[in-house]
């Protein structure tokens, strides 16, 4: 398992939706997200956090989970590994930055996702009915979340 250092802006790049609502991650800030498990095969990545009520994700105090959907180009045939693999990574915030580096990306597990790591593309289906906020909602344009308006 890796432990990848990243900084807020990094961050933001994937989380931005509070109350651990699961948003889909759009394709062009997917590129953005460094280390993501199987990068040049992922077809899709679904996270959810919240900075103020963490969770214990995959043994690790997490302010985010994500699924990462991965094309399996290589399946085990004598295994009968269908053809997406799923990843869960877990993001912890540091409790002090360390050179810069105010989070840590634990990449990956295979536990713990929302519909386990083997999963044929009929999977794709179940993740289109789970999200439960939209792009526009919490993801601005420039891979930053937006800062909540004052009233």
């Amino acid at each position: 398992m890796k432990r990848i250092p990243i900084t807020e802006e990094q961050f933001r790049v994937f989380f931005g939706n509070p109350e651990w609502r699961i948003t889909e991650v759009p394709q062009a800030r997917i590129e953005q997200i460094v280390d993501l498990p199987r990068k040049n095969e992922v077809v899709a990545v679904y996270s959810s956090g919240d900075l103020n009520q963490r969770k214990i994700l995959n043994g690790v105090s997490a302010v985010l989970g994500a699924d990462v959907i991965a094309q399996e180009t290589r399946p085990n045939v004598e295994k009968n590994e269908p053809e997406l693999n799923i990843y869960h990574v877990v993001v912890q915030k540091l409790p002090v930055p360390v050179q810069g580096y105010q989070y840590l990306m634990h990449v990956a597990y295979t536990g713990e996702t929302l519909f386990g790591h083997w999963r044929s593309a009929d999977v794709l289906d179940d993740y289109i009915k789970v999200p439960q906020s939209r792009f526009g909602e919490f993801f601005s344009q420039t891979g930053i979340a937006p800062q909540a308006q004052a009233s």
